[in-house]
């Protein structure tokens, strides 16, 4: 039997060539012509993959819906929701991807989900009047140029309008650092930490996950060696609590040279960037640089929201060069949680899942609480059907209305 890898690699060469051969003004999207059979195969040979889903999206576990053989595939409903750069970009990754492991355990699942992206489809059922739609199916791969961007300006959306409610509250929440008071303000910092000479070496997988995951484990020690972070002792019990009036957002992020940073949005009061510097350095283990900007106004949180929450690596905005990089970043960010929300403003919820799911959640990729129905207008009332293939959306004709109440079966 073959091994995952190489049915991997001939599966992402079959999408290479649907993808060159769709790029006409009526958009059919294309289906690799052995998708399914690799996909089982790999199933079948790795666990990891799901064996119930023709896609590797990680959703609930519902039966996807298929077209049947009968049915006859109503008029084009779309263009192209991605440009043929993205489209072959994110080839690219998920053939390095293939190539790939951490520890000598590769991540297929990722690599079709990205060769899948803006090709296969997800399907969508109308509460109010029960038509289907299907729309784009969506990798969340963190190197994606789409899914990248549509997840972070989501994230920071929301963590933006917690910050505003924050910034109420906080204007009647007493002085609880120690010593005399001081004024509190939002600064931006930036967490450096040490390449490694060789650029190459930067991007190996296995070193670039350890440095992810030593980077990412010193922010919350950092934050507690802070006068910011630094825990309190209640009068009455003695007992330990962090402080009430200081607050951050932390979003990690790999440079296009390798080095992994934080960028730190933080309220509280003035601390010397030679002391911020000290303890980064102390939480970390070794010396490293840190970079602070004073935020002045409301216009200017938001953006620095922005720039903390922005997609995890600037690779795919420049050359050609960069898809081996970006799946080492992809599997280096795997199961890591790239976001964080800590002290005052992790207790601000202004949506139900604000403090939930800080690092992104489905609707951000598939946009369904904006989604009207063509039938009957409704906006926002979806039930999730599952996802199908890219064959599934060149029989139906593209992207929009999908499913048995548009196809009729043929005599």
């Amino acid at each position: 039997m073959a091994s995952p890898g190489s049915l991997i690699l001939r599966f992402l060469s079959s999408v290479d060539k649907a993808v060159s051969e769709a790029r006409c003004q009526a958009f059919t999207p294309p289906a690799p012509p052995r998708a399914m059979e690799v996909r089982m195969s790999v199933a079948l040979i790795d666990q990891k993959v799901s064996k119930e889903s023709p896609t590797s999206l990680d959703t609930p576990n519902h039966p996807a819906p298929q077209l049947d053989e009968r049915e006859r595939p109503g008029p084009p409903l779309s263009e192209p929701p991605d440009t043929d750069w993205e489209y072959s970009y994110r080839s690219d990754i998920a053939r390095e991807l293939g190539r790939m492991s951490i520890e000598g355990e590769p991540w297929d699942k990722r690599a079709i989900a990205l060769a899948d992206c803006g090709l296969a489809g997800v399907v969508f059922t109308c509460d109010s009047c029960g038509t289907r739609h299907v729309v784009p199916f969506r990798c969340s791969a963190r190197t994606c140029p789409n899914c990248s961007r549509r997840m972070a300006a989501a994230i920071s959306d929301r963590i933006a309008a917690r910050a505003a409610v924050h910034d109420l509250l906080m204007e009647v929440v007493p002085w609880d650092g120690p010593g005399v008071p001081q004024r509190r303000s939002w600064r931006l910092i930036v967490l450096t930490s040490r390449a490694l000479p060789d650029r190459e070496d930067r991007f190996d997988p296995d070193i670039l996950r350890a440095r992810v995951l030593a980077v990412r484990g010193a922010v919350t020690p950092f934050w507690r060696l802070t006068t910011w972070g630094k825990q309190r002792r209640d009068q009455p019990t003695a007992g330990k609590r962090s402080r009430r009036d200081t607050s951050y957002v932390a979003g990690q992020e790999i440079a296009p040279g390798g080095m992994v940073h934080i960028h730190m949005l933080v309220y509280g009061e003035f601390v010397p960037q030679s002391t911020l510097e000290a303890i980064w350095s102390e939480a970390l283990g070794e010396e490293s640089r840190v970079w602070v900007a004073t935020v002045k106004d409301n216009a200017g949180i938001a953006k620095a929201v922005r720039e903390v929450v922005k997609y995890t690596t600037k690779g795919e905005k420049g050359s050609r060069d960069q898809p081996r990089h970006a799946a080492a970043v992809e599997l280096a960010f795997r199961n890591v949680k790239r976001i964080s929300v800590g002290g005052a403003l992790r207790r601000v919820k202004v949506a139900e899942t604000d403090g939930k799911h800080d690092d992104g959640l489905a609707k951000d990729l598939h946009d369904y609480d904006e989604l009207a129905c063509v039938v009957c207008g409704s906006i926002g009332s979806w039930k999730w059907e599952g996802p199908v293939s890219a064959k599934a959306i060149t029989a139906n004709g593209g992207f929009g209305r999908f499913g048995p109440s548009l196809l009729v079966p043929q005599r």
